[in-house]
């Protein structure tokens, strides 16, 4: 047994300083030292705890983040098939509106138009539910990258007013076919900003789309989209934007937990209008992370007003504007330019996105051809030349990332191939997901569910000299 001690001894010295001898004593510290021995251990198995639980916490984070990711890449795959089909069902009825048209003054003109009518209210029910899917679909994902602190805002040189009315423009059909009003105040002169134009887009849209929710059923059918600026300093402006509605509106009780993550109004909200509750929860964390506020304020059956502010860079009124505004689906008319000189390759999985993509490519002029997974989409590089290459990313055999590898590589090493465009299509929405698909070597990367305007869009940016 070890006996830990402390010993302490003084010389006695005499009045000439010679020393005598020592007196002293001797301390058994050994309880002591047990317990400062116990205390170390204790803090380093504390210290080892709080580190496993930092590191089951991170593998939670990875894990749950994996799951949305799966869960919105598994989802926005059939909603491409879902809007893209619905896309191509209402040119066909629109082709056969006007056949129809045609046998006005025969026995089956009523009943090939009313069956007509009876489609196209189906195909725009459809529509409807698949951009409600939508919505909670990038709900989820962007509650996930708050939550992770993962959504770092861009700096951009834009117009916040033709943001707003970029978000109005997104909604023309619905807002046309619920016979709503949609007004304006802005300032007189344009004010240019410098900050995350598409955050700020988000949070309109949002906006926008529940007020639209809430108003199409009531008697005055109105909103009002506001902008003005709240003060203006040497390097930053603040901007205050409302949308007001005059929808069915809130009582103070359904008000209370409105900004807070899955609450609604109450349940009957839910059951009537449906919803994930995260949208306002998810505007309130894009605000502050611009700088900003938002409120409302509401009376039952007398309309709601989101106010929110945010607080931009201030620039020169004669800045040039860094990016177009707008989720880039508002792209150059099929009709206005001739795609038939370009030679396409589709690599796509999934039998129902590889045929609607085909189809619109089709409809447009657009020689296609068609590749299942990445190491088809390689031999048959090999073989044609392509103007462009649709890659999806997820894929068996070979995916689209190794695919793109394996392409780049063969033109390294065959100057002659010259550089062939590739665009990435996925349901994975992350920017981490977009950062490695242009490391490997994509040109771009379009987030499915995409539209057949970002299609036009992306053919007309990477393949400008051949049309």
């Amino acid at each position: 047994m070890t006996v830990w001690t402390l010993g302490q001894a003084l010389p006695d010295v005499d009045s000439q300083g010679k020393v005598r001898g020592f007196v002293g004593s001797v301390t058994d510290i050994s309880e002591r030292k047990r317990l400062e021995k116990e205390k170390v251990i204790a803090l380093k198995s504390a210290e080892m705890e709080q580190r496993h639980r930092a590191q089951e916490a991170n593998e939670h984070q990875r894990h749950l983040e994996h799951f949305i990711d799966m869960i919105c890449h598994e989802t926005r795959n059939p909603l491409n098939g879902i809007f893209n089909n619905v896309d191509l069902l209402k040119n066909g009825i629109a082709k056969r509106r006007i056949l129809v048209e045609s046998l006005k003054r025969t026995r089956w003109y009523d009943s090939l138009s009313h069956q007509i009518a009876l489609d196209e209210e189906a195909i725009e029910a459809i529509d409807i539910c698949a951009r409600q899917q939508k919505i909670i679909s990038d709900d989820v994902l962007n509650l996930s990258r708050l939550e992770a602190h993962q959504i770092i805002l861009k700096k951009n040189v834009f117009s916040p007013k033709e943001v707003m009315m970029e978000a109005v423009k997104m909604f023309s059909a619905e807002l046309k076919a619920k016979s709503i009003e949609i007004y304006t105040k802005f300032p007189s002169e344009d004010v240019f900003v410098m900050g995350d134009h598409p955050r700020l887009l988000q949070v309109v849209t949002n906006l926008l789309s529940n007020s639209i929710k809430f108003t199409s059923r009531s008697q005055t059918k109105k909103i009002t989209l506001s902008m003005r600026v709240l003060s203006r300093e040497d390097k930053s402006v603040t901007l205050e934007m409302s949308i007001k509605d005059s929808g069915v509106g809130m009582t103070p009780d359904e008000q209370k937990a409105l900004f807070e993550r899955f609450a609604q109004g109450s349940n009957k909200t839910y059951q009537e209008y449906g919803g994930s509750g995260l949208g306002l929860f998810i505007c309130k964390g894009l605000v502050r992370l611009m700088d900003g506020q938002i409120s409302l304020s509401s009376e039952k059956w007398q309309g709601t007003t989101f106010i929110f502010t945010i607080r931009c860079e201030a620039v020169d009124s004669n800045h040039k504007v860094d990016a177009k505004v707008g989720n880039g689906e508002i792209g150059p008319s099929a009709k206005s330019i001739d795609f038939s000189r370009l030679k396409v390759l589709i690599v796509e999985d999934n039998l129902v996105n590889q045929k609607v993509l085909k189809r619109q490519l089709d409809s447009i002029g657009v020689e296609s051809h068609i590749a299942s997974n990445g190491l088809e989409a390689v031999q048959q590089f090999s073989k044609n030349k392509y103007d462009l290459i649709f890659m999806d990313v997820e894929m068996p055999v070979m995916d689209g990332l190794e695919a793109t590898q394996t392409i780049r590589a063969q033109e390294l090493a065959n100057s002659s191939l010259g550089h062939t465009p590739i665009v990435g299509l996925s349901g994975n929405a992350r920017q981490e997901h977009i950062d490695v698909a242009r490391s490997v070597g994509m040109d771009d990367y379009v987030v499915k569910p995409y539209s057949k305007e970002a299609i036009y869009t992306t053919l007309s940016d990477y393949c400008k000299e051949k049309l």
